[in-house]
């Protein structure tokens, strides 16, 4: 009686023994996957990385959501290609603005100097008493 009261002692104090290791492995792992977790959501704030829609959490993927996960990068980057675009055409519009502007500056630039030499022409001949309708017109 006492050999088998031993055997089962042994036994119990067996299974408690992996019942402890069962619960340890069990928070070690859960806390592997929450670092893990946490890093995968850390590195999924940059703006070139991409996050799967299972949150990690093991392999769920299924057809459709192949499917899903490609048209939405395809609308990603379609959307970047527009935004490219755009900002090429507000690029070239803006040279173009410049060159428009750079050429008026140059038409003022000569008119006021036109100008001037047409004031100093016109004092000059007014001076030899020159008829004021016998002056130049612009």
């Amino acid at each position: 009686m006492q050999r088998v009261l031993l055997e089962y002692l042994r036994h119990e104090t067996r299974e408690e023994a992996y019942a402890g290791q069962t619960i340890i492995s069990d928070l070690t792992l859960s806390k592997i996957n929450g670092t893990l977790h946490a890093k995968e959501m850390k590195k999924s704030t940059k703006p070139d990385k991409q996050m799967l829609p299972n949150l990690g959490y093991g392999r769920l993927w299924s057809t459709q959501a192949i499917l899903d996960f490609q048209i939405m990068k395809k609308v990603e980057n379609d959307d970047l290609a527009e935004k490219k675009k755009r900002k090429d055409k507000r690029a070239a519009q803006k040279a173009g603005k410049e060159a428009i502007e750079k050429e008026w500056q140059e038409i003022k630039a000569k008119h006021e100097e036109e100008v001037k030499e047409w004031g100093i022409k016109c004092q000059n001949l007014q001076e030899k008493d020159t008829k004021g309708k016998d002056l130049p017109k612009n």
